[in-house]
């Protein structure tokens, strides 16, 4: 603003917006950002490079806002584990092993989709009623607890929207979740319903088994209520 004063008053006429000084200071008070551009064209770098103390902030940014996830399951030594990131009580052995109270033994059974929710809604595990398949969130975030070596493919109770014959699985050893048809055979490992909508969920997939094998089950759900009264 004062060379532009000094220099109305010396030659009667303002001073050009494009002129050396007024384009130097224009430069210097652009700010920061500015500046460093200019010097990083002088020197034959790529034009507009972010400075590497933006970009390192940002990297640091983003790491420090990720989700940490415990590594292991907390072992309740009754053939039960529960996850710390979650609280989910799972199951420590695949149906058709046994817990004898150190580890799995027998061999993992392979069951279809209907098979496994049956399975599921028979397990009286620890005298709890309360055992689920486990939905397609809660198999997900079993993936982020890597010290467990699941191996195999798993169900999960989600059936998936776009087609009916077919439902959410779990793949442990890769590490994805994808659907599959619900005649194909996975192994099946029980969790504890923590919720409601986790207990809708897996009711709703229930409901969706063939009468044919529904009716059965339901009697033999009947039968073991009754002798468990009588006893």
């Amino acid at each position: 603003m004062i060379y532009r004063e000094l220099h109305l008053a010396r030659n009667g006429t303002p001073a050009p917006h494009n002129s050396p000084r007024n384009a130097k200071n224009q430069t210097r008070y652009r700010g920061f950002a500015s500046t460093s551009i200019v010097k990083t064209e002088k020197r034959g770098l790529l034009k507009k490079t972010p400075q590497w103390w933006v970009v390192a902030a940002v990297c640091l940014l983003g790491f420090v806002a990720m989700p940490s996830f415990a590594n292991c399951f907390k072992d309740n030594g009754d053939g039960t584990l529960t996850d710390p990131n979650t609280g989910l009580i799972w199951q420590t052995c695949a149906l058709g092993q046994s817990w004898d109270g150190k580890s799995c033994n027998g061999k993992v059974s392979e069951l279809n989709w209907n098979e496994a929710l049956l399975a599921a809604d028979a397990d009286w595990f620890l005298g709890k009623e309360d055992w689920i398949l486990p939905t397609k969130v809660q198999v997900e975030s079993a993936l982020k607890v890597h010290c467990e070596q699941w191996k195999g493919r798993f169900w999960s109770s989600s059936p998936y929207a776009g087609n009916s014959s077919v439902a959410w699985g779990v793949g442990f050893v890769i590490g994805y979740v994808s659907y599959d048809f619900r005649c194909s055979n996975y192994a099946v490992r029980l969790v504890r319903a923590s919720q409601l909508s986790d207990i809708g969920i897996f009711k709703a997939s229930l409901a969706q088994v063939p009468e044919p094998m529904l009716k059965p089950h339901i009697a033999f759900k009947s039968a073991r209520l009754d002798n468990t009264v009588a006893a």
